[in-house]
């Protein structure tokens, strides 16, 4: 008779079952003895499981409903399937997406199949996480004796009335929000978000924005009329300021700004409602399908993690503020004269998939998404994009896409390259927020004084860095100067006392750096790159709850530390690092790229 075999699947190593013979660890790095680490586990077999998770989304668009793919019932238009709108379609990189926790639960079925358990404890605080787990093990005929998990983490509200209360409330707070006027008579199109320019100078009319200020001569040179559409950032200020703001920068004749989202006119109302009745009723034939989140290669249901965000999509205040951007961006390229040339920040959000329907349904000219980063290895955002561009077009089903993806890093051109996307859809050009990263540090190793934190875009990402850095600094005391730098789009500072003497600035990066001796970021942040670029320490501090969205992951050289201890070394090195020989942005002051796609 065979032993039996137990496994325990933990969200960290200090959970200890003591029946169990394996603990699977969810959101833990450790290595130690008997156990076996989710996080580094995804890892490893890091290509295989991204490549395997793309493939499934794409497959979920495809399942048979009645005789139509799931695409094929969300055509609310005659060539536009709202699927490319829904938030499990735009695979998104925050947490909320959960695709680290699928890919978890992909690697826990190989990590199963491999050790063959009967019984299994299952001890994760997320309750949808924890269910799907339970699912999982239980269609794999475990029996599971032991199930702790938070109960208040599952939260799910599915009132088909939280979309006309989310269309009411976005008539009353939107109501001074002008829309866009086709009377300055543009040719050219520019979407961009509402931060990173200088707030002094555009309240007296120029707007000088880090994203673009580079082009700014070739636009003048090109006397091209600009219309700029930004997208408001919540938290930076409010919608009137931003409406006043923009009201400043009007220069007729030569550029128009506007809010991406404005004010719902009564015709608009009206088709909204109308979509959404269309939304609901290809609902209620999806709702009939339980195994729609299947993934087919294992047999794993993974709706505990996605059935949430999907009927949000489709029936909650997230259908209703994608299909009023859709209806407004059908009626902003309606009126507009035709553009000869759009640029646009592209993160393949839903709001691009309207942008790109709306621009070819009028016949404008062409159209640039521009990748303003190098793309990060993990960030099915992008891979979704190149595949979608290496994929038949012309079908009504088919993703709206861009002329052209402009990126501005040879990483980024290989990601593209190898999620299949076509070369003749991609150029290259120069990098518009990295000029910096041209000027030597002049500063000596003497005066490199400062360590620098850098915030992140996500205010649990900054606890975490802050917590785990205040527990290295107790093992290791660092004589240097602590400057928090936040992230221009997150303005909730965190709480810093636990740091030495710690300062906040609001500087540039670039103006920081030459004084930098070490630089701390989270996982995923840009501002990684540019500290490694200029030769600063940079230390990259994972999170085993989220996937090493850093765009160093496989730039030699680079450091990722996951551990206090880790930290505490990482964080005394010598900060005489050499800088990259090989470029890791594109960089030349005289944009002859950029001028040849401008012209």
């Amino acid at each position: 008779m065979s032993n039996t075999v137990h496994v325990a699947v933990v969200d960290k190593a200090h959970q200890h079952f003591d029946s169990a013979t394996l603990h699977v660890l969810w959101n833990d790095f450790s290595d130690q003895e008997g156990t076996v680490s989710l996080p580094s586990y995804v890892e490893v077999h890091a290509d295989r499981l991204r490549t395997r998770f793309a493939e499934f989304v794409e497959a979920v668009s495809r399942r048979d409903v009645g005789g139509q793919s799931v695409s094929q019932l969300l055509l609310i238009r005659d060539d536009f399937s709202y699927w490319w709108m829904t938030l499990f379609a735009a695979t998104r990189w925050d947490k909320s997406s959960h695709i680290s926790d699928a890919l978890k639960l992909i690697a826990l079925s190989e990590v199963i199949d491999q050790h063959v358990p009967d019984q299994a404890s299952i001890g994760i605080k997320n309750g949808h996480t924890a269910t799907a787990i339970a699912r999982l093990l239980r269609s794999r005929s475990i029996s599971v004796t032991n199930f702790v998990f938070n109960d208040s983490s599952i939260k799910r509200s599915y009132g088909s009335g939280r979309a006309l209360l989310s269309l009411v409330k976005y008539a009353l707070t939107h109501f001074r929000v002008k829309p866009v006027h086709a009377s300055s008579q543009p040719d050219t199109l520019i979407v961009d978000h509402f931060v990173r320019f200088d707030e002094q100078l555009a309240r007296s009319g120029v707007y000088q924005s880090q994203y673009w200020q580079p082009l700014q001569q070739l636009f003048g040179a090109s006397k091209r009329k600009i219309l700029w559409l930004h997208h408001f950032v919540p938290g930076t200020r409010s919608l009137l300021s931003a409406q006043r703001t923009m009201d400043s920068m009007q220069s007729p004749g030569e550029r128009s700004h506007a809010q991406f989202e404005s004010r719902l006119s009564v015709n608009q109302l009206f088709r909204v409602l109308q979509d959404l009745r269309k939304l609901r009723k290809a609902e209620k034939q999806l709702s009939m399908m339980p195994s729609l989140f299947v993934e087919e290669h294992s047999g794993i249901d993974l709706s505990d993690l996605f059935v949430d965000q999907w009927i949000d999509s489709l029936r909650g205040s997230t259908a209703t503020r994608h299909l009023i951007m859709l209806n407004q961006m059908e009626d902003v390229f309606a009126s507009l004269p035709k553009q000869s040339l759009g640029l646009f920040l592209c993160e393949n959000q839903p709001w691009e998939a309207a942008l790109c329907h709306a621009w070819s349904a009028h016949d404008h000219g062409k159209l640039v998404a521009v990748v303003h980063a190098p793309i990060r290895y993990w960030d099915f955002r992008y891979l979704s994009l190149g595949r979608a561009l290496g994929q038949i077009q012309g079908l009504p089903t088919t993703k709206p896409l861009p002329s052209l993806v402009a990126v501005n890093s040879p990483i980024s051109v290989d990601f593209l390259n190898n999620s299949g996307c076509p070369g003749s859809r991609v150029v290259e050009v120069e990098s518009l927020m990295f000029n910096h990263l041209m000027q030597p540090r002049q500063a000596s190793e003497s005066q490199q004084t400062t360590l620098l934190v850098v915030g992140d875009f996500f205010v649990d990402q900054n606890v975490n860095l802050i917590s785990l850095l205040a527990g290295a600094l107790k093992i290791q005391p660092s004589p240097l100067n602590i400057v928090f730098k936040p992230h221009p789009m997150n303005h909730t500072i965190p709480d810093l006392t636990s740091l030495p003497h710690a300062k906040i600035s609001n500087e540039l990066l670039g103006d920081i750096l030459p004084t930098v001796h070490t630089a701390v970021t989270c996982n995923g942040s840009t501002a990684a790159l540019e500290c490694f670029a200029r030769g600063v320490n940079t230390v990259s501090v994972l999170d085993p709850e989220i996937l090493n969205s850093s765009p160093l992951r496989s730039v030699d050289g680079a450091s990722f530390v996951s551990s206090v201890s880790q930290l505490a070394k990482a964080i005394t090195q010598n900060s005489s690092r050499t800088i990259p020989t090989t470029p890791l942005v594109i960089l030349d002051p005289s944009l002859p790229r950029w001028n040849g796609l401008i012209q």
